[in-house]
């Protein structure tokens, strides 16, 4: 039988996509083992699997949010809070009515995936003042009040509406 080398690995290969990398690309564990998984491939089995359903996807939101906002504002939501959030708007987006996504692909924002938006911004995080919006819904409003972002929405389609119109009227 050979003897095993004593020599450091510089190689590993990964279970997952079958390919030979640099032990770099490997995680190394507290007590010194490798995992047998590339760091990309285990990046990606996170992301399928946090995409894979709605409860999913918000408990790891809500894991995530909690972690980042807990400086700066209380944070009273379980992930079972937003599991019954959604499912009580029907997975759509309270304020346009867009059914919402939970996809998760490594490549930056998606649009239609749910976000957690404080009704009332001077009050923190829990369950009676969240809902789930889309993603840009979200971004839209940022600090405003309902009331204010409807007033924007109302006077941007309106001030568009008006524009359509004058330009329809110069063409006839």
């Amino acid at each position: 039988m050979p003897k095993k080398s004593t020599a450091p690995e510089t190689t590993r290969h990964c279970k997952s996509c079958k390919t030979d990398l640099p032990i770099e690309q490997f995680e190394v564990y507290r007590k010194g083992g490798i995992r047998g998984v590339c760091n990309k491939c285990k990046y990606q089995q996170r992301r399928d699997h946090d995409a894979k359903s709605p409860e999913s996807y918000l408990t790891r939101l809500a894991i995530r949010l909690k972690s980042s906002r807990r400086k700066t504002h209380d944070w009273r939501l379980t992930p079972k809070d937003l599991h019954e959030i959604w499912y009580r708007q029907e997975g759509r987006c309270a304020l346009s009515g867009v059914h919402l996504t939970h996809h998760i692909d490594g490549r930056g924002v998606k649009e239609f995936n749910a976000s957690v938006d404080r009704i009332n911004n001077d009050i923190h995080y829990e369950p009676q003042n969240v809902q789930l919006v889309a993603y840009r819904i979200n971004i839209m409003r940022h600090t405003l009040s309902e009331d204010m972002f409807w007033w924007w929405v109302k006077t941007i389609h309106d001030n568009f509406y008006e524009k359509q119109t004058k330009a329809a009227k110069t063409i006839d």
